[in-house]
């Protein structure tokens, strides 16, 4: 009786799990905000390669890049990537800041306190040129290539 009660237990659990990730990797078209502390600092400034992401079939491989939002703007002020690719800005600021894109409504985080970071996967090809709101003249550009 009681193996059965801790089997259906892991069971429960196990779903729910699947069912998270399940759910994560579903949501594609959404940008998020992670509100944690990002006090560490990654080590390649540029781009950097965080983590790779399977949808359900297991055929498309998502790569994950850092942007880091410092005193002096975007870094990198440009990034190259692959359509389906997810972009990462982290604000290693003091001062609060915004991705917001040009033109449109693809890019649109709220304003990010220090250490904050906002995440947006590109499922469609294009440029988009984004910029602070709150630093007008802090600006960046993503290209997404099939």
């Amino acid at each position: 009786m009681a193996d059965e009660k801790q089997i259906s237990a892991v069971l429960i659990g196990v779903a729910l799990i699947i069912g998270i990730i399940s759910f994560l990797y579903t949501n594609q078209n959404e940008s998020i905000i992670i509100k944690t502390n990002e006090s560490s600092s990654p080590q390649n400034t540029s781009t950097q390669l965080t983590n790779a992401t399977t949808n359900s079939t297991n055929k498309t491989i998502s790569e994950v890049y850092t942007i880091e939002i410092t005193t002096s703007g975007f870094s990198p002020k440009e990034l190259t990537i692959k359509k389906g690719d997810i972009v990462k800005w982290i604000n290693k600021d003091n001062l609060s800041h915004t991705i917001t894109s040009d033109t449109g409504n693809e890019l649109g985080s709220s304003s990010l306190i220090s250490n904050e970071a906002y995440s947006h996967k590109f499922n469609f090809d294009g440029t988009y040129n984004y910029h602070c709101t709150l630093h007008q003249i802090v600006k960046g550009k993503i290209i997404v290539e099939i």
